[in-house]
């Protein structure tokens, strides 16, 4: 059987059908719509409603009106006669497909069933999308319920954290792990990671048509992994296993309402139970991860979570008991906590009438690394590393990062590099660039010899009164400490490494 496109397949818009919004059946049958034996299938387009020929037509070329104005938008017609010179046009508004099968029923009949295919796949998710309109305001139980049904699979949600919070009930998973898992109510990480990183729900959803001879008809173990977002965040994760079932495009489709529907639930829940702990751990676990493409994004959750944003804002990286962890929650009342890693991470604001970082932590009996001081939450995911290097690297069981710097950051790329330097080399950088100032030049230049104010003077060609103001300022916008021995290394190594990145 050959076919091809006569026409391109444009709406009067000009804007391709793969674009427009898929047909709404609204049946599939009309016995009073006969021509000549062939069966017309009326659709109701969402964006087409202001056209009179809303239907799809199977028949003949031979039955085709000479005027193209007059036949409906739609066609798929048997070749047994020339198609008239007046569609082939590129004026013409509407879809022909031209089918060269006249004498070869049995390949004819493969193609209308194909058709009947795609038609009833759109029934089905119109179908399906009524069914969870209607369930607005249901339990956990029945969505997760629900969504096994529409996909005609084993289902189960679990949270962040790998927490089962329901499951479907009909059959079994053919994954025992998963079985077991779903009995306990805890799904152990290692399988948790396992099933995240199997999803192929956003790979569908970005490119189905290159994917869909692949995983049309899946007869392996294949997990249909759907993110469950409330206010920007990944709470939860709805797990649909495939087992020897489709994985039709009305599948696909439904997966975001159905999605929708238990966010919903949850966000009801935890308005209702004043849980906003999970939202602030959630959003902790986001910040470590950001990437620019996300930032305006996360910024909305900040500001609508009323999260605090100081400079001099530290991040701890804790390993030890859950007890000892919470009693130095208790000494932070204003910091905000998550568990990533099998590690515990404290964000401590600058002291505000609270103890000593340092010492806190030493008296605590956990192992500990502090990262530097940073000023934007955008930069927790390096801190988180600097955090976690100062744990593996410290001497002592609480470490500083400004104690493991020199050795860290040479290890790394230049474009990595840049992002561990000192906050005071960092902070300085971008005040030179907002007032065309010369401060980052003083310090290099006080920090590159002796310290003797005259001959750092002489070489800025400036008073020694102007350098020990330059110098108040720089101690003053970055809390340094001029006078020790690791300071005034790491400084002078940020501004050695700044200037060869920057050349």
């Amino acid at each position: 059987m050959e076919w091809s496109y006569f026409i391109q397949r444009t709406c009067n818009d000009n804007t391709p059908v793969t674009q427009q919004p898929k047909p709404e059946v609204v049946w599939l049958q009309d016995e009073r719509l006969e021509v000549q034996g062939a069966q017309l299938i009326k659709l109701s387009f969402m964006e087409r409603r202001v056209y009179s020929r809303d239907f799809l037509f199977v028949g003949r070329v031979s039955e085709l009106p000479e005027d193209p104005q007059k036949a409906p938008h739609d066609c798929i017609c048997i070749a047994d006669a020339p198609l008239p010179k007046s569609y082939t046009r590129e004026s013409y508004p509407g879809n022909l497909l031209v089918i060269d099968a006249a004498a070869d029923v049995e390949n004819l009949m493969l193609l209308l069933n194909h058709i009947n295919f795609v038609l009833a796949d759109d029934f089905r998710y119109y179908r399906g999308l009524d069914r969870i309109n209607n369930a607005a305001g249901c339990d956990m139980a029945w969505a997760v319920q629900l969504a096994e049904r529409l996909c005609t699979n084993p289902a189960f949600l679990m949270d962040d954290k790998g927490r089962v919070l329901g499951c479907g009930g009909t059959y079994r998973f053919t994954d025992e792990r998963l079985n077991a898992a779903v009995a306990e109510g805890v799904v152990p990480k290692p399988l948790y990671a396992e099933i995240r990183n199997s999803s192929v729900y956003l790979a569908l959803c970005a490119n189905y048509e290159q994917l869909q001879q692949e995983l049309a008809w899946s007869k392996g173990k294949t997990l249909l992994c759907v993110p469950i977002r409330i206010r920007g965040l990944d709470v939860a994760h709805l797990v649909i296993h495939n087992s020897w079932q489709a994985f039709h495009w009305s599948t696909i489709q439904l997966m975001k309402p159905l999605a929708e529907l238990i966010a919903d639930i949850i966000d009801r829940r935890m308005d209702e139970a004043n849980e906003r702990t999970l939202l602030h751990n959630l959003l902790f676990a986001e910040l470590l991860r950001v990437v620019p493409e996300r930032e305006p994004e996360l910024r909305s959750r900040i500001e609508e979570l009323a999260w605090r944003e100081l400079p001099g804002m530290r991040l701890v990286c804790c390993e030890g008991p859950e007890a000892s962890f919470e009693a130095l929650r208790q000494a932070y009342p204003t910091a905000h906590w998550t568990f990533a890693e099998e590690q515990w991470l404290l964000l401590v604001y600058p002291a505000e009438g609270e103890p000593p970082l340092m010492e806190t932590l030493a008296a605590s009996g956990l192992r500990a690394g502090v990262s530097w001081p940073v000023d934007s939450l955008m930069r927790l995911p390096y801190a988180w590393v600097e955090a976690k290097t100062a744990l593996q690297q410290g001497s002592t069981p609480v470490g500083d990062y400004a104690e493991v710097f020199a050795a860290h950051v040479c290890t790394l790329p230049p474009a990595l590099q840049r992002e561990h330097l000192h906050p005071a080399v960092r902070r300085l950088i971008q005040y030179d660039r907002n007032h065309e100032g010369t401060l980052l030049d003083t310090l290099a230049t006080y920090l590159a010899g002796p310290e003797q104010p005259k001959e750092a003077a002489a070489r800025l060609f400036i008073s020694r009164s102007t350098l020990f103001y330059r110098l108040g300022r720089i101690r003053e916008l970055c809390s340094v400490d001029l006078t020790t021995g690791e300071e005034r290394m790491n400084l002078l190594l940020s501004l050695r490494l700044w200037n060869a990145i920057k050349d």
